[in-house]
């Protein structure tokens, strides 16, 4: 007579997936050119993740707080201010 487990094997939860773009699609993503991102990636000034000599990837998840960042938010009037001077 064999036991049966009442208790099924839990299913593991696979873990989530970061998206990497290469520099052609972090382009068409975030409407820089190619060469701007290229660019700032030598510049060190965009998250991205170096595999071996040549190949960098760029984290979907980290380029949209790195844009998020450098919004700039205007100072001295409020959202509504700027659209009654847009309207007039």
């Amino acid at each position: 007579m064999s036991v049966v487990n009442p208790c099924p094997p839990t299913p593991t939860k696979p873990e989530p997936r970061v998206e990497l773009l290469n520099a052609s699609q972090a382009a068409t993503w975030s409407g820089f050119s190619i060469r701007t991102i290229k660019e700032w990636t030598k510049q060190k000034k965009i998250p991205h993740i170096r595999l071996g000599d040549r190949g960098v990837r760029y984290p979907l998840t980290a380029l949209e707080r790195w844009i998020e960042q450098q919004t700039i938010e205007p100072t001295g009037t409020t959202s509504q201010d700027g659209l009654e001077r847009i309207q007039e």
